[in-house]
Parts: C-alpha cells; structure tokens; sequence
C-alpha cells in the first residue's frame, strides 16, 4: 500500500512540474499572411502552441507610427472592410502567462482607392480609365478633348492672347500633337464653364471645394499621393510620389499667354472650375520636387491641364 502511495505521489508530482514548466515557456513568434480583396483585408496566422492569446500591432504605412493594438484572443484570423487608400503594417505577438513572444513577421498592405476598371469615353471617342478616390469619382488621365459635348470645336492658336477677354483654346504641349496620348492637352479656363460642357456627359470640371474634398480624403503628404510614381514621365527626384490613390497625376506643364510652354516634367497644373476674380481662377499645382499640392489663383487665359470628375 505505502509503494502504491509513494507511486501515486511520484506520478502526481511529474505531471504538476511538468504542467508548471510547460506554462512557464514563453510561446514562439506566430506566422502572418495578409491578403486584400477589394476594400477588405483578410489577416491570418499560424497556431503556436502553448499561446493562449493573440496581440495584434498596426501602423500606418509608411509612416509605422502611431503603433495600436487589439487583442485578438484565441482567434487565428481576422477580416476588416476598410476605406480605399487604407495602408498600414501589421504584425503579431503571441502570449500566456509566462509573457509574450516577439513580433511576428511584418506585413503590409494598401487597400486600392479603385475598386473597378471602369472607364468613361468623350465625344470624340478617346477613353479614359477612372478612379475612385473617397466619395468621388475621377478621370484617371488628362484630358484629350478638342471638342465640347453640343460638337462645337475648341480651337487653337500658336499667338499671343494675353489682349483677350474670353479666350477659349486648347494646345498640345509645345503644339506637338504627340505628346496628347500621355499628358492630354492644355486649356483656358474659360472652357471649363459647365454650360459649354467640355467634360463627358456626366462629369464636369471639379471646383475648388471639390479638389479640398479631395485634399482633406487624403490628409498628408497629397502631392506625393496623387502622383505617377517612377521618373519615366516626372523629372528626378518625384518626391514623395506613390500614387496611393490611382490618381497618376502626370506633369503636363503649362501654356503661358504669350505662347510659351514651360515644365513638362517638372509641374502637373489643373484648373478648377471656381473663379477668383474677374482675370483669375482657382487652381490645383503638384511638382517632381516635393510630395505637396498646391493652391493657386492664375490667370484664365494660361493653358493647364484638366481632370474631370463625376456628376
């Protein structure tokens, strides 16, 4: 009988400190896959054992601070709708009572502003992808058009118009029709007017509050978000530029009143449909040397570029 209970203690007393040792190792780093589908990120991760818990870490991408966190429980996977443009880093720890594991790999991810390969088409025929930034809806390239949708033309010039009051033109760059298939053309502001409809049916050209809603949807750092990333079309450095957004915003330059182009490369201007005063109308800049945008008032009789935006 004593050899039983010497035997029964012996046995009790392995499993205890074998219990007590197992709870005292700190579990091992879990394994992290992120995958996003539209505007939803899936995240999931492996099993470790001895874990009774799951930390989730996040951080803006690129900025990776602030860092937040959700204990995810016993869980081993999580899907979340977020906003287009949404980008952040992830990672996890897992933990017992005995402490946490470090961090998991670090993933990131980018949800896509567009979640369509929609495209809109112009009087003349040439089609132009879409993007959908927020609450609205913008063309994705530049302007092409050399008529308004009633069928009347815009015309052209290679003079001086500074001396005209209500001049309506358009120009490719440098008057050289080739460079139309990148960077579109370059219009007066006075063919923005809504009644004219230079825009397909539909759209129109954005005002000044529509280019802020833009601005504000992105936050920081806008210039960079909204540009063609690369120096294929920008001049070196491009600065900031991951077109987070799909905007692609391309340096089409500027046509001055006298006839002269200046800053293909260098300098994207848009106009807005918003007017400043009587010589003057609201516009939106982004250059190849910083990642920001740009308000400006300039006269209506400069060539800029336009993006159209849905009704």
């Amino acid at each position: 009988m004593k050899n039983s209970v010497k035997h029964f203690i012996a046995t009790f007393c392995f499993i205890f400190l074998f219990a007590v040792n197992a709870s005292a190792v700190v579990p091992s780093a879990p394994l992290l896959t992120a995958t996003t589908s539209g505007l939803t990120v899936s995240l999931s991760w492996s099993a470790v054992p001895g874990a009774t818990g799951y930390i989730l870490y996040y951080a803006p991408y690129p900025a990776a601070t602030p860092i937040g966190n959700a204990n995810m429980g016993t869980q081993t996977s999580f899907s979340v709708t977020l906003t287009g443009g949404a980008a952040y880093y992830v990672a996890l720890k897992a933990y017992n009572n005995s402490g946490s594991s470090g961090y998991s790999n670090i993933s990131n991810f980018t949800i896509q502003s567009s979640t369509s390969s929609s495209t809109v088409t112009d009087i003349e025929g040439n089609v132009y992808n879409t993007v959908v930034i927020g609450t609205q809806t913008w063309m994705g390239e530049n302007l092409k058009v050399t008529k308004y949708r009633s069928g009347g033309s815009i015309p052209t010039t290679t003079g001086d118009i500074s001396s005209e009051t209500s001049p309506q033109y358009q120009w490719p760059y440098n008057d050289d029709e080739s460079n139309v298939a990148t960077y579109g053309r370059l219009y007066t502001w006075e063919t923005t007017s809504d009644s004219l409809g230079l825009c397909p049916s539909g759209w129109h050209v954005p005002t000044d509050d529509e280019w802020t809603i833009l601005s504000d949807y992105l936050i920081t750092s806008v210039g960079g978000k909204l540009k063609e990333t690369g120096t294929s079309h920008w001049n070196i450095p491009n600065s900031g530029a991951i077109n987070k957004s799909g905007f692609t915003a391309l340096p089409g330059g500027l046509r001055d009143t006298n006839g002269t182009f200046y800053y293909m490369g260098a300098d994207g201007r848009f106009w807005s449909s918003s007017e400043s005063s009587a010589t003057d109308a609201w516009s939106r800049g982004l250059s190849y040397g910083t990642a920001n945008i740009y308000s400006w008032d300039d006269t209506k009789s400069f060539g800029y570029s336009i993006r159209c935006v849905k009704d």
